[in-house]
């Protein structure tokens, strides 16, 4: 065999984004206009969840719940996508985790101003 055929193992390797940086790039580009942010739309599927269910979701747990979707297909058939898209949700998750507190923050000082500016 013609050593000028044979390929080091380094060779064979595809090269690949980062699985993280992929996923930042798919979850910070279109995603937003097209599903709105993710705590509300998550929101949205918690609600819906919460009727087949009966109990109570949060957009956060919806994201959770994702994640173990991709790990359950990735330990049935590894695909370089079940990596990618859970990565993307764990970054939605902390996204929602985010902009909820941003917007309870936002919520109490709008209230604490009203209740100061009545007070006087």
């Amino acid at each position: 065999m013609n050593n000028d055929n044979k390929k080091t193992k380094n060779e064979n390797l595809i090269e690949h984004e980062s699985v993280l940086l992929e996923a930042e790039s798919i979850g910070n580009g279109d995603r937003n206009i097209d599903y709105g942010h993710p705590l509300d739309d998550f929101g949205k599927v918690a609600k819906m969840w919460e009727v087949v269910l009966g109990c109570s979701i949060t957009a956060e747990q919806i994201g959770l719940c994702m994640i173990c979707v991709k790990i359950a297909r990735q330990t049935n058939r590894p695909k370089r996508d079940n990596m990618v898209d859970a990565a993307g949700y764990a970054e939605t998750v902390q996204k929602c985790i985010d902009e909820r507190y941003r917007r309870e923050t936002l919520f109490e000082t709008f209230f604490n101003a009203v209740d100061e500016r009545d007070s006087k």
